[in-house]
């Protein structure tokens, strides 16, 4: 049966209290509540929340390069396939962060920066592979007997790269995950979730010492 992922992810989301924007199009919001939380820009679950369609005449503002609308198919333990369909245009990237939904890979431009990747975006044919970070989210059949995701960052930086990532399981529920591996420099790590999710937000990117990436790795 199909289901809107982000329409179930923002219900009960008390969705767009605008900080003065209500009723003009042309500004981008400035919170979100969910709940008696206030959701802001920095926090990594205001991503999720923009894909609702009542956040659609902010996005030409807040996205910059935009996919399409994306369509997710994923296999479910004990029941039917979940299976999402959308044609909102949402960000590859924003204020730093990637969203990525299932069965997506990504190339994402970067700086590197002083403590972290500056000035990340989205990148549709990639011409310098050196300052290009790719992302992978997919649903494998060799995790969690084929119902498992594996998420693959591969860095093109010359110092080990640390992340937090924002799960969004299948239902709309959120987890925030601060402990997957650094990825080494000028290399890759894989990080396995044992169940379905049907997107996941890359945020706090940060630069490590090799020291700590090795000490990680398993």
């Amino acid at each position: 049966m199909a289901k809107g992922l982000l329409s179930v992810a923002v219900l009960g989301f008390m969705l767009l209290a605008l900080a003065g924007c209500a009723g003009r199009d042309e500004e981008a919001p400035r919170s979100i509540i969910r709940d008696d939380q206030v959701i802001t820009p920095a926090d990594p679950r205001f991503d999720v929340l923009l894909n609702d369609p009542r956040a659609k005449p902010f996005m030409s503002r807040l996205c910059g390069a935009c996919r399409q609308g994306h369509s997710v198919h994923l296999r479910m333990p004990g029941g039917p396939d979940f299976v999402d369909d959308s044609s909102m245009r949402t960000p590859y990237t924003e204020l730093g962060r990637i969203s990525l939904f299932a069965g997506e890979t990504l190339s994402v431009g970067a700086e590197e920066g002083t403590k972290g990747p500056i000035s990340l975006h989205y990148v549709e044919t990639v011409q310098n592979s050196d300052q290009i970070l790719t992302v992978r989210l997919e649903q494998r059949a060799d995790v969690a007997d084929g119902y498992g995701m594996r998420l693959t960052v591969s860095s093109p930086f010359g110092k080990a790269l640390k992340y937090a990532v924002l799960e969004v399981h299948p239902g709309g529920e959120t987890e925030i995950d601060s402990g997957p591996c650094p990825a080494p420099p000028h290399g890759e790590n894989r990080k396995n979730f044992l169940y379905p999710l049907a997107q996941i937000v890359i945020f706090n990117l940060s630069f490590v010492s090799t020291e700590e990436a090795e000490a990680c790795a398993p």
